[in-house]
């Protein structure tokens, strides 16, 4: 019974942002709200840590079809950029952790998974639409948001982060 209201509960928490279309807060230009999760690979991260870094973060799900086809992007951004300061941070807001494990395992990430089990960071970060995309600069200020993972959406990431890793 307990797993029954479980699942409900993150069937309808999923139908509210997907279906909600209303723009959330905008982050831009806006110091980004810390937190600290456990990662798939048991271990917690906390945002902050990344200071000095360029921060991708991203928050999915494993049933949006507009997420797991953003990942392969972030895959390869990742690949391309660590070396040049680049972390990237996916936000699972089902907070299976098994369920996370065979997504990233699928889709070959080699980035940090996060679990976000009772929806607190998702919360923190209002979403409304899935995937949330950030670009966050080096002193922990959003420099750049992406909602939905629509059409030219991985041309504008890369461009926003060339520009970030230049400066």
């Amino acid at each position: 019974m307990r797993k029954a209201l479980l699942q409900i509960s993150y069937a309808i928490f999923f139908a509210f942002l997907m279906m909600n279309t209303a723009s959330s807060s905008d982050f831009v230009d806006a110091p980004a709200p810390d937190f600290a999760l456990r990662g798939i690979d048991g271990h917690t991260l906390r945002l902050s840590e990344f200071r000095s870094d360029i921060v991708l973060l991203s928050f999915s799900s494993e049933r949006c079809t507009r997420c797991r086809q953003s990942m392969p992007l972030l895959e390869e951004l990742f690949r391309l950029h660590a070396v040049d300061g680049l972390q990237v941070i996916s936000v699972d807001i089902d907070g299976n952790s098994k369920s996370a494990e065979n997504v990233a395992k699928e889709l070959g990430l080699t980035f940090p998974v996060l679990l976000d089990t009772d929806q607190s960071v998702s919360r923190l970060y209002d979403l409304n639409r899935l995937p949330l995309i950030l670009l966050i600069d080096r002193e922990g200020t959003v420099r750049f948001e992406n909602k939905g993972f629509r059409g030219d959406s991985g041309a504008q990431i890369s461009a926003k982060l060339d520009r970030l890793l230049a400066d």
